[in-house]
């Protein structure tokens, strides 16, 4: 959402009708793994397409430098180091997203994968795997580490 604003378009498709001029991503097309790409990326790196580099510029040149150099003096990360989500484990992740089919869950680097419980056209039911990034700050590693960018890290040098 927030590339969005940044003017950015999912790689592959055509320009915004508003502002008028914006450049598009018809050049960017799959199966490149990139944060703006159609379908979900199934795993790092967490990269920008040069389209979406090319989008962002365009939007920061058109509102201008008051824009872009807009400062806030409140630090997130002095209030605590815990991040949304910390209490979430996987299984509870899962459920929020699909309660109704909702069959397991597990976690491996940074990426949960739901499993659920999907009625077939005869009556049966299958497992479908449906995969999603950990959100930032995600407890991951036994010594205290946490998902930052797609990987299991210790994030204390990066936020004080």
């Amino acid at each position: 959402h927030y590339l969005r604003r940044l003017g950015s378009q999912h790689d592959g498709s055509g320009p915004f009708r508003y502002p008028p001029n914006h450049p598009g991503a018809v050049a960017c097309k799959l199966p490149q793994k990139y944060i703006m790409k159609p379908q979900r990326p199934r795993g790092p790196p967490f990269t920008f397409s040069n389209c979406s580099e090319e989008h962002m510029q365009f939007v920061m040149k058109l509102r201008g430098e008051k824009c872009w150099k807009t400062q806030s003096d409140y630090d997130f990360f002095t209030v605590t180091k815990e991040v949304a989500g910390h209490l979430i484990t996987p299984e509870t992740f899962c459920r929020r997203i699909n309660p109704e089919q909702y069959s397991s869950a597990s976690m491996k680097n940074c990426v949960i994968t739901c499993r659920n419980n999907v009625p077939t056209k005869n009556g049966y039911y299958q497992i479908k795997e449906n995969t999603h990034f950990a959100p930032f700050g995600y407890p991951c590693g036994n010594n205290g580490e946490r998902c930052w960018f797609g990987n299991c890290t210790n994030i204390d040098h990066e936020v004080s």
